[in-house]
């Protein structure tokens, strides 16, 4: 691709024609149906500016313990207010071959792409990460960093770009994190390349204002031989929270773990997409999603595993398990198994309840007030899939979730 004065506002120009051609998703549209869409028709306000002072605070308010630092305001790197390793660089920061390269790939994905907020995170981008994570050693710890993308509200988008090297294990925490308590959509899409006998981690916490947060994200893996992919989030949901994961194993011996909590109250919603791909065989792939949603809020997981032809030794699991806390709260599932090779191993499955009478009975019975033996109960449930984060202060942030 020749380079324009301009290469990224040709890149975002596209990106808008593409999203306006799409519109808003409704629910006529199958990868919708489950949702509440009428939130994406709310009007978003510009962005509440905010001072350094203010920035500061909220940076050290939600920053974890022991890890490098990224710190994102509406998509854009603050190198000022960030500690990250060498490894993570902004977009604007890479070589003209590189830029054109990742550009060239987007540009001519963008006409079969039917994902609006996949559009928007690059319509609306303003900046982004590229992230090549490297041991300083063959024996130092595992390049580990923290990225704190914070929204002031408004609407903008972000690209995440992360190639994990060969035999490298890296771990990565996304805190997407609303201050303003204003309606306003973050689209943000992370794309990783896991290469041969390399692991990613990712973990993601949804945090913040929550009840007007409109946060949509695809998250895109390929995983190559003995490659590892491990990705958990918790969410207290918003106005519409919806997170994509697509996940390819290419190569034998390729493992995928994907986990996500949902605890809902109000009349908020959280939705996780899956789709992962066994591509060849003796591949394995595990997905545990379990919400509990309270007064009129609505959990939804729309999930297909598809083992190809060809893919003879492939083992996958899916499971989707959701607690009703109150009689008009919703949970709609579908797990789904697409198989197109025989010797496989594959099952899927999903519940939808309440908290059981008889545990609350005697959990009462032996003194525990309503409150504390519902808290117990909701704990026991949700400590299943909380327990599968990769990294201990991502998974002590998730705990938070529970009463």
């Amino acid at each position: 691709m020749s380079a324009p004065e301009n290469p990224w506002r040709v890149a975002r120009d596209a990106a808008r024609t593409r999203a306006d051609a799409l519109g808003l998703p409704t629910t006529a549209l199958e990868d919708w149906r489950q949702v509440r869409v009428a939130a994406l028709s709310t009007a978003i306000p510009a962005a509440t500016p905010i001072d350094d002072l203010a920035l500061k605070a909220a940076i050290a308010q939600w920053r974890l313990p022991d890890l490098p630092l990224a710190v994102l305001v509406n998509g854009v790197l603050q190198p000022a207010l960030s500690d990250a390793p060498a490894w993570v660089r902004p977009l604007s920061a890479l070589p003209a071959v590189e830029r054109d390269a990742l550009l060239t790939r987007w540009l001519t994905a963008l006409p079969a792409c039917d994902v609006v907020g996949e559009c928007w995170s690059l319509a609306d981008c303003a900046g982004g990460l590229h992230l090549t994570p490297t041991a300083d050693a063959p024996s130092a710890a595992a390049p580990a960093v923290q990225i704190l993308a914070l929204s002031t509200g408004g609407s903008h988008g972000c690209r995440i770009v992360i190639t994990v090297p060969r035999a490298v294990a890296a771990q990565i925490v996304v805190q997407h994190v609303a201050l303003a308590a204003t309606p306003a959509r973050t689209c943000v899409t992370v794309e990783a390349t896991v290469a041969d006998g390399a692991t990613l981690t990712l973990d993601e916490l949804v945090r913040g204002a929550d009840d007007a947060r409109q946060l949509l994200t695809t998250t895109r893996a390929t995983l190559g031989r003995d490659a590892r992919c491990h990705w958990a989030t918790a969410t207290c949901g918003g106005a519409l929270v919806r997170q994509r994961v697509l996940i390819e194993l290419n190569g034998a011996n390729a493992e995928a773990d994907l986990s996500a909590t949902a605890l809902l109250s109000d009349a908020r919603q959280a939705h996780v997409f899956t789709r992962v791909l066994h591509r060849v065989g003796h591949t394995r792939s595990r997905q545990l999603i379990k919400t509990a949603s309270a007064e009129r809020s609505l959990a939804g997981f729309d999930g297909v595993v598809t083992i190809a032809v060809g893919a003879d030794g492939s083992d996958a699991e899916q499971q989707n398990h959701n607690l009703l806390l109150s009689p008009n709260a919703r949970a709609e599932t579908r797990p789904q198994l697409d198989i197109h090779a025989d010797e496989v191993q594959a099952k899927h499955g999903a519940t939808v309840g309440r908290l059981d009478a008889e545990q609350q009975w005697y959990m009462r019975a032996r003194g525990l007030s309503v409150a504390q033996a519902d808290a117990l109960l909701l704990r026991g449930f949700l400590n299943e899939s909380l327990a599968r984060f990769g990294t201990d202060a991502a998974r002590a942030i998730a705990v938070e979730l529970l009463p």
